[in-house]
């Protein structure tokens, strides 16, 4: 249940921006919730198929999750 704390803002930036780039920090910022509970957030929207992983070639640190809502109803 808490983890859905985090999931207005990657709501906000998509219906802005079309997909959510932040990362987990900025996103627990705009939350006032934990880092903890953005990861699980984002975790359980990948499993129901809302976000996608962007990793970046060779040894180097993967950018930010790109979180992309595919269904309408989930944001209203």
């Amino acid at each position: 249940m808490e983890d859905r704390v985090a999931l207005p803002p990657v709501a906000w930036e998509h219906l802005t921006h079309g997909v959510c780039r932040k990362s987990h920090g900025e996103l627990a910022d705009e939350a006032g919730c934990s880092h903890e509970w953005v990861k699980e957030a984002i975790r359980l929207a990948k499993a129901a198929g809302i976000g996608e992983h962007r990793p970046r070639p060779g040894r180097w640190k993967d950018d930010t999750n790109i979180v992309q809502i595919v269904e309408n109803g989930w944001i209203s």
